[in-house]
């Protein structure tokens, strides 16, 4: 008998390749997005569609089947600047505790959330699972507080007795991605080298972290987190690989720290005289300058979780992007 699987962030960058993933391994997949949401990269798949919110109970409650195998949450709200705070807290915070309840009114057999390294805090080297939460240092954001809060919950339904496993990935790069990092490969290939940041991260192919999602629902224990990892890289990296697989120049320097932070509040400013969304926010720019990176060993022993060489994920992103018309006009 086929496997159920609800999936919040449906349509979102991660809620494609994991709902692929799962139509690959014979699941039936109700797919929740917003009524507003683009669903291009769902149509055409053999999936249920439930139109929602995660901050409308209602609609989750309806679009949530009894029983289900295993819910899937991946909707977040990522957006950094003070502008977005409180959406962020209601949609990260709030929504997941929705979540949670109707999982656990609905007799959810599983539930994997996906949060991020980011719950855990700023750090200069490499965390583990067991690594003390820093959330309330200086350099954290608020994305990195919402998604700490909303883990506390899932461990707190997971005392309760709602089988909750908590992944925790790096950096995701691959198809899929029109805007994340897919925003600086394109502009590598645009050859518009604005800022290249000096922060080091661990890259995770997308499809890596989808495959570890549905091993945590046989093999992911109740209440613990999985760090996903990968190969450490910096955005001058990340531009290389790029460059190498375009046959174009990379950029020679990195950005400064300070100039980009500096970058970010200067933006800050002018955007809200102009009422505009800023370039580059404060938020972003602390964490374009940051470490983010980990040791997955525990992933790889309990989720058998396998990191994609580098340059592979860097070119199977790249040709989506590229597929999908997403770069620039040739160069005359």
């Amino acid at each position: 008998m086929k496997q159920t699987a609800f999936v919040t962030g449906a349509n979102g960058f991660l809620g494609v390749n994991l709902i692929r993933e799962l139509l690959e391994n014979n699941w039936d997949v109700v797919a929740f997005h917003r009524p507003t949401s683009n669903i291009k990269y769902l149509k055409g798949l053999d999936v249920k569609l439930a139109r929602g919110n995660i901050t409308d109970y209602p609609s989750i409650f309806q679009g949530m089947p009894d029983n289900v195998d295993a819910v899937f949450h991946t909707a977040a709200n990522t957006q950094l600047g003070e502008r977005h705070h409180e959406q962020q807290f209601l949609v990260n915070v709030s929504g997941t505790k929705n979540i949670l309840y109707c999982a656990k009114q609905k007799k959810a057999k599983r539930f994997i959330y996906t949060s991020s390294i980011s719950a855990f805090g700023v750090f200069d080297h490499d965390i583990s699972e067991e690594t003390p939460v820093n959330i309330h240092e200086r350099g954290c954001n608020h994305y990195n507080y919402t998604k700490h809060l909303a883990e506390e919950e899932v461990k707190k339904a997971a005392m309760e007795g709602l089988h909750a496993v908590i992944l925790n990935p790096c950096r995701i790069i691959g198809p899929y991605d029109a805007q994340n990092w897919a925003s600086f490969i394109k502009m590598v290939h645009d050859r518009r080298f604005f800022i290249v940041p000096k922060g080091i991260g661990m890259i995770c192919h997308v499809r890596d972290v989808a495959r570890a999602h549905l091993i945590a629902v046989e093999n992911g224990k109740a209440g613990e987190n999985y760090l996903l990892g990968g190969r450490k890289a910096s955005f001058k990296d990340i531009a290389i690989a790029t460059a190498r697989i375009i046959n174009k120049s990379p950029p020679r320097h990195e950005t400064p720290s300070w100039l980009i932070r500096l970058i970010g509040r200067a933006s800050e400013v002018f955007a809200s005289l102009f009422n505009k969304e800023p370039l580059l926010t404060p938020e972003k720019a602390r964490l374009l300058t940051s470490r983010v990176t980990c040791n997955f060993q525990k992933a790889k022993n309990h989720l058998n979780y396998q990191s994609t060489r580098f340059e592979k994920t860097i070119e199977d992103s790249f040709k989506w992007i590229k597929k999908e018309n997403l770069v620039g006009q040739k160069e005359k």
